[in-house]
């Protein structure tokens, strides 16, 4: 067996290893980079109307409503562009709204309401309406950074599976390793052993 050719396959696995390590940590450098919205920008959405005719009823209440757009993936910077009512359902409650509605009749005053960036609407004084119609918009993740975050999710878990499997091929190069000087330790011994003969 060749000596140098066993220490020359571990020394070759070890720098593949290495350089395997360094290139997941360029990749993951820029996935990292494409993930966020540093680099890709992020989608101006408008929604208008936004009431029971899309959906649940939106109260400016003791209760918190969350706008239909907390449901997409990275809705931030949520901003009232302007709020309608039924001015005949003012300070009432779902259980009492008039029957039929007499329609979106009066803007409800920015000094009634308050909306939080992560899309939270909620009354801001006791003045409250149980029925009203918000138009606003917001930033929402674009398919591009959902495909470039769904990328980085797979990516980690891919670099963690051949993780796992790292030590199991440096054991297996180690055990070659010592195999490989075993047999030559063991040829050695034999031409030592062959040399020492006495000859007639």
């Amino acid at each position: 067996m060749n000596k140098r050719g066993q220490i020359g396959f571990v020394v070759g696995l070890v720098g593949a290893v290495a350089f395997l390590v360094i290139g997941i940590i360029i990749a993951f450098t820029v996935v990292g980079t494409l993930g966020g919205d540093t680099l890709l920008e992020k989608d101006l959405i408008t929604n208008i109307n936004e009431s029971d005719a899309t959906g649940a009823i939106i109260g400016i209440n003791q209760t918190s409503f969350n706008l239909n757009g907390t449901a997409f993936s990275g809705a931030e910077s949520f901003a009232v562009i302007g709020i309608l009512a039924d001015y005949n359902q003012s300070n009432g409650t779902d259980s009492s709204i008039i029957n039929p509605p007499m329609g979106y009749n009066v803007t409800v005053a920015a000094a009634n309401f308050t909306l939080n960036s992560n899309g939270t609407l909620s009354n801001a004084t006791n003045y409250v309406f149980p029925n009203v119609s918000v138009n606003y918009t917001y930033l929402r993740d674009t398919s591009l950074i959902r495909s470039a975050n769904n990328l980085s999710g797979n990516f980690s878990e891919g670099v963690d599976n051949v993780a796992e499997q790292i030590p199991t091929v440096l054991l297996i190069g180690a055990i070659i390793l010592i195999l490989g000087i075993i047999a030559v330790l063991w040829g050695l011994w034999q031409r030592t052993k062959f040399g020492t003969g006495t000859s007639l």
